[in-house]
């Protein structure tokens, strides 16, 4: 009869784990951009948002990586807490395939061919998406061959007293069995851990429905840690999620742990039922397992979702909103903590990047004044150099947050949108700094000497003013959410900036040779705010192009 071995189980644990790590890693690469777009189109419905939240957690693999994601979101203002709440529903129910996966004992016994084709994959093949692919095939069969060696490791010792005494212990002390599930789970950062690891003891008899129920709640709530330590130090929208991610979980071990008895009976019935048709793949002891928790997650969707809105009030006033506190100017949207996720680090950037992207066009918006006959120059000036440190600052932040996504991390169309994004910000600096530094030295120029443009020429300057800030506007909203109409409205848009400082140029030409004295006067300063609007023209036509790539 073989022996317990120690190495064998905590061997097997180390394989679970790390093929969990190592599948939600691939899917991840091989979704993705699609992940990104799919967040993108969040909707404020609470049944679209609750299929995302699905979709979400078939991605990632894992119901605490999503809300930490949510918490992130939330404390950027990407989405509210109603639309969170619903993701939130859908990213529990989403966990239900790993654990119906994990419930196909048959699976096991083919793991390490899986290992086997997905190493060969992610080795041999050239396509990158084919390499991710080979990853995750990988990283499953990891997760089912250290299934295997726990079942392997703990068959020795099902029926000796010292186990039996144990686990019929926790049947007897389910709120035991809950809190331990609690913390392994806390500590593993996962629930597929946990209920894997009871799905093993199940497999190997010595784990029976009654001692499992508690520690499929238990992992449940154990889930919610994820999100609450991703919540630490970020704002109050943020806190928020990750608390409705613990008050939903809560509330359903609540209403569930009175009637143990009831509901393990009910699902010993429901799996009778069900089992002859999956008995080929799947074990009974993992069936119900299984059959557990997606009752439980489902019953949390039907309960929560028609009363969203109270669940919301709830939450709101579990963490009411802090006493506000100035601070300092600095980037809002880059958080750290999405740096592992490419798809929602791209989405954090792109939201610091619009911010810029504003904070330029105000900038723009006010370069005329410094040209006024009767304007506080000095001020004005001040306030562009305020403004432009701003782009400075945020620029320079997006930068450094785009440098720090790992390149090996990145498929190559994630690789062209870092660099695009990059290219975005770097021009709305230039922008900035084409305000700031030419348009300072010019309304200097101007100021300094006193001299004034004709009438007519300051209202060719103001209209050219105007024809680029319609630019910009398109621009921004091109940069925001990206259309083939749109992009061919910039085109012409474009080109009628490119003939329009031609014609006022020879305008300009045209008065010289009359012998128009403010003209005359102030020709090389009329020449070069125009050469200048052009420059800040161009730039955001090049913005418009590298927009494409960020959509």
């Amino acid at each position: 009869m073989p022996e317990f071995s120690l190495a064998q189980l905590l061997g097997g644990l180390a394989f679970f784990s790390f093929g969990l790590h190592s599948a939600r890693e691939g899917l991840q690469l091989l979704a993705g951009e699609r992940l990104r777009r799919l967040i993108n189109r969040l909707a404020g419905n609470r049944f679209k948002s609750f299929g995302l939240g699905v979709a979400m957690t078939l991605v990632l693999q894992s119901s605490g990586a999503t809300t930490a994601m949510l918490v992130s979101f939330a404390g950027t203002q990407l989405l509210t807490l109603r639309q969170a709440f619903g993701v939130i529903l859908g990213a529990d129910v989403g966990t239900t395939v790993v654990i119906f996966l994990l419930a196909a004992k048959k699976f096991t016994e083919y793991a390490l061919y899986a290992m086997v084709v997905g190493f060969v994959c992610y080795l041999s093949a050239r396509r990158r998406k084919v390499r991710y692919f080979g990853s995750v095939l990988f990283g499953f069969g990891l997760v089912f061959y250290g299934i295997h060696l726990l079942v392997a490791t703990v068959e020795p010792v099902r029926d000796h007293p010292v186990t039996m005494a144990a686990f019929g212990f926790l049947v007897n002390e389910p709120f035991l069995g809950f809190v331990l599930a609690t913390l392994l789970t806390a500590l593993a950062h996962s629930s597929a851990a946990t209920i894997g690891l009871a799905m093993s003891l199940a497999f190997a008899g010595v784990l029976s429905l009654e001692g499992a129920v508690p520690i499929v709640l238990g992992a449940n709530v154990g889930t919610c840690v994820t999100s609450l330590r991703a919540s630490i130090g970020t704002d109050v929208d943020a806190r928020r999620v990750a608390v409705a991610h613990l008050v939903t979980k809560v509330a359903g071990v609540m209403l569930v742990f009175p009637f143990l008895a009831p509901v393990v009976e009910f699902v010993r019935n429901l799996c009778a039922h069900f089992h002859p048709l999956v008995a080929p793949v799947a074990g009974h002891a993992g069936l119900e397992i299984a059959m557990i928790h997606l009752i439980f997650n489902v019953g949390l969707a039907v309960l929560f979702l028609p009363f969203l809105p109270v669940g919301v009030w709830i939450v709101t006033q579990l963490v009411p909103e802090p006493e506000l506190v100035a601070q300092p100017f600095g980037p809002r949207y880059l958080d750290p903590k999405a740096l592992d996720t490419p798809a929602l680090a791209f989405a954090q950037a792109k939201r610091e990047i619009l911010r810029l992207a504003n904070i330029a066009q105000e900038l723009f918006r006010s370069a005329l004044r410094l040209f006024e006959r009767d304007g506080d120059f000095v001020g004005i000036m001040e306030e562009a150099e305020r403004r432009d440190d701003k782009i400075d600052t945020l620029e320079k932040a997006t930068r450094f947050y785009l440098a720090e996504i790992s390149q090996e991390s990145l498929t190559e169309e994630q690789g062209r949108i870092q660099m695009a994004l990059l290219g975005v910000a770097a021009d709305l600096e230039e922008i900035g700094d084409t305000v700031s530094k030419e348009f300072v030295r010019l309304g200097r120029k101007r100021y300094e000497t006193q001299r004034i443009f004709s009438d007519i020429g300051w209202q060719e300057i103001i209209r050219f003013h105007h024809q680029v800030d319609d630019l910009f506007n398109l621009t921004i909203a091109h940069l925001t959410s990206p259309t083939p109409a749109l992009a061919q409205e910039i085109e012409t848009h474009k080109a009628a900036v490119y003939d329009s400082e031609t014609m006022f140029r020879q305008a300009h030409l045209q008065r010289l040779h009359e012998g128009l004295r403010e003209s005359v006067e102030t020709s090389s300063l009329h020449l070069d705010v125009l050469n200048n609007l052009r420059r800040i023209g161009s730039k955001l036509a090049h913005i418009s192009q590298l927009a494409a790539e960020v959509r």
